[in-house]
């Protein structure tokens, strides 16, 4: 058997671990969820529940992190779903990791735990984010805000959904690394000023939103004309036409053996091209047209 051993591993240059946890036994009665940061149980969630119960055993069981709240209770940071198959199979208490956290550091570490995770949604990690104030989450939704949207924290089914609402968080967030925050807030505001296409909630799901996004924001050109981009929007493109055409044109690619892009870059590059033959002579070194890889 090996050893633990790290002697060719340098140390970090500080380390700070916080207050040392404590494990101990706690009632099941005494965990309560915060819902501000905690994922929503759904039927995804209870099926996990019901196979942990049906299989249980304390060798399989992680003790649950928790922290201590107001009222003599603790906050689950992670372990929810263990701590509900316990009780399912009558267990009354549970080990637990006790660490003390205030609420902005129990979203942290919930974030950090439970980020890699494929069960916990993106939506559920930058609630978390939001709640810990998280950098890069505040960058996103302060973007989004200052362009009259908002960036939301949950799905809905499309027949709910609103024009102006973001979705595409991570989408988002890479467009801010790439051209930058001020950009972006003027990106989002030219569409949401155009009074068609702007009011459709079609168009702001990720499959259009992002890669008109990009196409502007790849063209500075473009992007400075703010009032020609919102009636260039109305008046000029047609998303259906353009994605049949994306479609078209990828089937063509692969008929010839080529490996296409995916559908979202070739219709990013079609709404470009759109762009640059409605500014004419007005547009500057457009990007190039994207194209396939032969095999």
């Amino acid at each position: 058997m090996r050893v633990i051993e790290t002697a060719h591993m340098s140390p970090p240059p500080a380390v700070d671990p916080g207050p040392a946890p404590m494990l101990d036994w706690l009632p099941l009665t005494k965990l309560v969820i915060d819902d501000d940061y905690q994922r929503t149980l759904g039927i995804g969630n209870w099926k996990a529940i019901r196979k942990i119960a049906d299989n249980f055993s304390w060798s399989k069981f992680a003790p649950v992190l928790v922290a201590p709240i107001e009222g003599g209770v603790f906050a689950v940071i992670d372990g929810q779903h263990r701590a509900h198959a316990a009780q399912i199979c009558g267990f009354e208490r549970v080990p637990c990791q006790i660490t003390q956290m205030n609420k902005a550091e129990q979203a942290r570490a919930f974030a950090a735990v439970n980020g890699d995770v494929v069960k916990v949604t993106t939506w559920q990690v930058y609630r978390a984010a939001i709640m810990a104030g998280e950098d890069w989450a505040v960058a996103i939704r302060d973007c989004a805000e200052a362009a009259g949207c908002q960036v939301m924290t949950g799905n809905k089914p499309n027949t709910a959904k609103a024009a102006g609402e973001i979705y595409s968080i991570m989408a988002i967030g890479e467009l801010i690394g790439s051209y930058g925050a001020e950009p972006v807030t003027a990106c989002l505001k030219m569409i949401k000023a155009a009074k068609l296409f702007g009011s459709w909630p079609e168009n702001w799901a990720y499959g259009v939103l992002i890669p008109v996004m990009k196409a502007l924001l790849s063209r500075p050109y473009a992007m400075q004309r703010g009032k020609w981009v919102s009636r260039f929007l109305d008046d000029e493109l047609d998303v259906l036409v353009l994605q049949e055409q994306a479609g078209r044109e990828l089937r063509a690619l692969r008929m010839r053996g080529a490996t296409p892009p995916q559908k979202k870059d070739m219709f990013e590059a079609l709404v470009g091209d759109q762009i640059d033959k409605a500014l004419g002579d007005k547009a500057e070194a457009p990007p190039a047209r994207i194209g396939g890889k032969h095999g």
